[in-house]
Order: C-alpha cells, then structure tokens, then sequence
C-alpha cells in the first residue's frame, strides 16, 4: 500500500529564504533542518502528512562525494537550475516492496538509511529506495519508510508546529504535473512499477498538450505531452521529463499561478 509522501523542489537560495517567499503566497512554511552526512539542508511545507520539499546543498564537498542518488540529482540539477525533480512514496514495508520489485525485473538502488537533525536536536531516521533506470524518461518515484507510524509522525508534527493550517486556505496538494515527451510509454512504466491503472489520455487545449494521470488518496500524478506551443512544451525544452506544476485544494476563488525557484504553484 503505497501513499503519496512528498514532491522534491531543488533550490539554489537557503531554505530560509524559501520560507518567507512561500509566506508571501500564505503557505505555512517550516525549517526542516541538516542531512550533515549528504551535505544537504531543507525546508518543509505539509498538507497532513503529504509534503514539499524545497531542498538546497549545504556543503558542496560533501554533497558532490554523496552515494544517495537523490542528492547526485540534486547536484545535477542545479548546475542546470532551480526546479521540481522527483516526488517520494511512503511505504511501510520496505523489504517487501524491495523483494517484490526484484522479482518483478527491476533493479533497485537501496534502501539507504536517512537522518536528519532538527532544529530542536532530535534526530529524524528514514529508509529510502531507488530505481534503477535509463536517463530517458522522468526519473521513477523513490520509497521511504518513516522510522515511526503515521498517526506518531502526525501527532508529534503537529505538537511542533510543522503541520498547521495555511494562510491563504489551501487544505491540502491537488495534482503534481510532469512534463513528458510520451503519455503512453511514460504510463506503461508506471503502470508496471506502481501496479496502477492510468486513466485514458485526454487533450487539453489549455496547455496544449496530452494528460494522462493515475491517483494516490486524494493526490494526482498527471504526464503531459505537448502537442505544441504552450506551457508544457516549453518546461519540457527548457527543464526536461520532470515535475514542473503542483496544484492545490482549496485556496482562492479566482485560480492563479505563481513561480518559485522555477516551480509553478497553482491555486
């Protein structure tokens, strides 16, 4: 049983920085605190249990030696730019699922132990998992296994102030929007890695471009294939096959867009 975990947003600034330009569009924002042993820091804007991730690199040098191959695309990335990379998946059978995955033909990169230090001293431990695949094709989701429950996670995010309600009355993530050069072959990966049904491709004239989409709980994963000029033509020349949007509940009635560290955020 997988559920959606997190959306990864690579920035250049510091995740402070990040916290005040997210408080301007009344996002409640939080530090996240140092991976010292990947050369990472980051900052964390939850909807219950689902979150964004705007994560920057603290020390280069150790962050350029990191084996996590989350922070080798981090590093990548930003000698390209700023922008959404990867989303995450919670799992709390990480062995089954690691099993279960070799059996079914793919080859996985993991699990890697995770840690971070908060700001209040406590350490926060995780497991993470990858597929290994080509450099064609938006990167697959990683897993993660928290090293508590999720009602314990919620509870003690809450008694810290991490989760809390949002200024601008967004309750919580809609869509995550990736740009992809094929709906249909982008879809049958994940089908077989996910073991989803995607839904049938529909254009929007919108954007000019072909979505296809698949749902965890109440967060949709959406492929876009360009069919022209348009939005999603130009994230995909621009940034390549990666998330690039996210949508979100509630918030004003009068939709708009704004760009943060070159992600769209639409509400």
């Amino acid at each position: 049983m997988l559920q959606f975990d997190h959306l990864v947003h690579v920035v250049q600034c510091s995740p402070v920085d990040v916290i005040n330009q997210m408080k301007v569009l009344g996002f409640h924002t939080v530090p996240g605190g140092e991976h010292t042993n990947w050369g990472t820091y980051n900052s964390l804007c939850y909807f219950d249990l689902a979150y964004i991730e705007f994560l920057a690199v603290q020390n280069n040098e150790v962050a350029n030696r990191a084996e996590n191959p989350l922070i080798q695309q981090t590093v990548h990335k930003l000698q390209k730019g700023e922008g959404m990379i990867q989303i995450a998946l919670r799992t709390e059978h990480m062995e089954e699922l690691a099993n279960k995955l070799l059996e079914t033909g793919f080859h996985i990169n993991g699990p890697f132990e995770g840690k971070r230090l908060r700001e209040d001293g406590t350490l926060l431990s995780w497991k993470m998992l990858f597929i290994e695949q080509e450099d064609s094709g938006p990167r697959f989701p990683f897993f993660i296994e928290w090293g508590e429950s999720d009602q314990n996670r919620r509870t003690d995010l809450q008694k810290k102030g991490a989760i809390s309600l949002h200024d601008n009355n967004v309750i919580g993530m809609k869509t995550v929007f990736y740009a992809v050069n094929n709906v249909n072959e982008t879809s049958k990966l994940w089908e077989e890695l996910l073991q989803i049904e995607m839904s049938t491709p529909k254009i929007d004239k919108e954007w000019n471009a072909v979505f296809g989409s698949f749902s965890l709980g109440e967060i949709t994963i959406q492929f876009c294939e360009p069919i022209g000029n348009g939005v999603v033509q130009n994230q995909l020349q621009n940034c390549g096959e990666v998330p690039f949007a996210v949508e979100f509940q509630g918030g004003k009635e009068n939709t708009s867009v704004y760009q943060i560290s070159n992600g769209m955020y639409i509400f």
